[in-house]
């Protein structure tokens, strides 16, 4: 069911992995290229930026080799790793309606 809700934004061109990690921290999905892994510290330092930022917010931090989105869902934060030639725009129109499909799966 997470794999089928969250195909419309890991799917996206240019999206290389994905983790999307319980407030505990621990990963219920996951979508890697090879030796991807984060350190874990990356990760600890992903998790309290997305837990900043308001629910509604996307937070895109801009890294030497493309981004990395953080969107708090209500199951958890969806941390996306993305090539620079990524469509941001394309991206963040994907993350609103994920939003918006977790929320009708609530109702």
């Amino acid at each position: 069911m997470i794999e089928r809700l969250l195909e419309g934004v890991v799917s996206q061109r240019g999206i290389t992995d994905a983790w999307l990690v319980e407030k505990d921290g621990f990963v219920i999905y996951s979508k890697e290229s090879p030796n991807s892994q984060p350190a874990n510290q990356a990760v600890q330092d992903w998790l309290s930026l997305a837990h900043n930022a308001s629910d509604a917010q996307t937070v895109t931090l801009v890294q030497e080799q493309g981004f990395v989105l953080l969107r708090t869902l209500r199951i958890g934060v969806l941390i996306l790793k993305a090539q620079r030639a990524t469509n941001l725009g394309a991206l963040r129109l994907a993350l609103d309606k994920l939003s918006e499909d977790e929320g009708k799966m609530d109702a």
